[in-house]
C-alpha cells in the first residue's frame, strides 16, 4: 500500500528540521538556570531538593524537545546525559537531602526524572504518519542523520564541552549565592543582636546613674567598653552596645560623685599616658588594691624587682580579690617579665570588677 505523497512530504519536512547539535548546545546552556532553580527550591524548602530530581528531568526533556525537534534516539541520549550531569552537580552542591529513610524515595524520584527526560526529549510521530515515517526513517536511514548537525561525533563533544563549562559557571554562581545568603543571614542576626542590645541600654546621665548601685554601674561600664554584658552576679547576658564614651561617662560619674577609687583606676588604664598614670596614682593613694598592684608592678618592671616583690607580698596579705591574688602568685612563680609587656594595654579587664566590693552604695 503506497503512502500518499502529501504525508511523505510532511514527514520529510519534520525529519529535516531535526537538530541534535542545537539540542546539545541549548541543553548545555540550560544547565545553569535549571541548577539555579534547584538551588532556589532547596533554599526555599530543603524538602523540595529531592523533588527536583524529577522536575529537572521534565525540564531537560522539554528543552531538548523544543530545541532539537527530533525523533531519533540520540535526543533521548542527550537528555539522559544532561540530567545525569545535573544530578551530579546537585549532589556536589549538597542540594539533595538524603538519609536512610529517604533512600528509596530518592531512587524513585531519580528514575522518574530519567524516564521523563528521555521520554519528553523525543517528539512522537502522529498515528496518521506512521507509515510515512516508517518508509523514510526506519526502512532506511534518512538523509538528515548524515548531516553534521546530527552526527554523534559532532554532537557529543559539543554537548560535553557546553554542559561542563555551564556547569562550572553554575557551581561558581550557586556557591557565590550561598555565601551571599550566609552573609546576609549573619548581618541580619547581627542587627537583631544589636537591637536587643540597644533595648538593654541604660540612661547614663547623672540622674539615670543615681538609680544604680556602684557595682551595677561598674558592670554597665564594662559592658559598654567591651560590647559584652555580664551582670553583677556574673551571669552572661550576651552582646551589648559598644560605646567607650558611655563607659567613660559612667566611670567619671562614679569618680566624681561617689569618690570611687576603682573607677578612677579603670579610667587611668583606659586613658593611658601621663593623665592615666596620674589617675592610677590617685586611685592607689585612695587605697584601691588594683591600683596598688599596678604601681608596684610598674616599679618592678622599671626599677627594682626585689623591692617590688616585697611590696607585692605585703599586698597579698591585705587583698580579698582572687584576681589580684592570682596575679601576685603568677609574679611569684614567673617573675615580672611576662606581665611587663601587658602593663599598658588600655583594656578594661573584667577581672578589675569581678570580685570588687565598693565602699559606696
Amino acid at each position: 500500500m503506497q503512502v500518499p505523497c502529501e504525508e511523505l512530504a510532511k514527514v520529510e519536512h519534520r525529519l529535516n528540521k531535526q537538530n541534535a547539535l542545537g539540542a546539545a548546545i541549548a541543553g548545555g546552556l540550560w544547565v545553569f538556570p535549571i541548577l539555579f532553580a534547584w538551588f532556589g527550591a532547596f533554599t526555599l524548602n530543603a524538602d523540595l531538593g529531592p523533588l527536583m530530581l524529577t522536575v529537572s528531568g521534565v525540564l531537560v526533556g522539554l528543552v531538548i524537545r523544543f530545541h532539537g525537534r527530533g525523533y531519533q534516539k540520540v535526543f533521548g541520549v542527550i537528555a539522559f546525559v544532561l540530567h545525569t550531569w545535573l544530578v551530579f552537580l546537585a549532589l556536589a552542591l549538597e542540594l539533595i537531602v538524603s538519609n536512610d529513610t529517604w533512600l528509596m524515595v530518592l531512587g524513585i524520584l531519580y528514575v522518574t526524572g530519567v524516564w521523563s527526560s528521555v521520554y519528553l526529549a523525543r517528539k512522537k510521530v502522529p498515528f496518521s504518519e506512521h507509515r510515512a515515517f516508517f518508509e523514510l526513517a526506519e526502512k532506511q536511514q534518512h538523509a538528515s542523520r548524515k548531516k553534521l548537525k546530527n552526527r554523534w561525533f559532532i554532537v557529543l563533544p559539543v554537548l560535553l564541552i557546553t554542559s561542563l563549562a555551564t556547569g562550572l559557571m553554575a557551581i561558581y554562581g550557586v556557591t557565590t549565592a550561598e555565601q551571599l545568603l550566609i552573609a546576609q543571614e549573619l548581618d541580619e542576626q547581627q542587627q537583631q543582636r544589636a537591637l536587643r542590645a540597644q533595648k538593654n541600654e541604660i540612661d547614663v546621665t547623672p540622674q539615670g546613674l543615681k538609680a544604680l548601685s556602684t557595682r551595677q554601674a561598674l558592670h554597665y561600664a564594662y559592658a559598654y567598653f567591651s560590647g559584652y554584658r555580664i551582670d553583677e552576679y556574673g551571669r552572661n547576658k550576651g552582646q551589648f552596645v559598644h560605646s567607650e564614651f558611655k563607659a567613660k561617662t559612667i566611670l567619671s560619674h562614679l569618680m566624681e560623685q561617689r569618690a570611687e577609687p576603682r573607677a578612677l583606676f579603670i579610667l587611668g588604664i583606659i586613658n593611658g599616658g601621663s593623665q592615666g598614670s596620674q589617675q592610677i596614682e590617685q586611685a592607689a593613694e585612695l587605697g584601691d588594691d588594683y591600683a596598688k598592684l599596678f604601681k608596684t608592678i610598674e616599679f618592678g618592671c622599671r626599677y627594682d624587682k626585689n623591692q617590688a616583690l616585697m611590696l607585692i607580698n605585703g599586698l597579698a596579705q591585705l587583698t580579698d580579690e582572687s584576681p589580684i591574688s592570682a596575679e601576685i602568685d603568677s609574679i611569684r612563680s614567673y617573675g615580672f617579665e611576662p606581665v611587663c609587656a601587658d602593663l599598658n594595654t588600655g583594656k578594661f579587664e573584667y577581672s578589675f570588677i569581678r570580685e570588687y566590693q565598693p565602699n559606696s552604695r
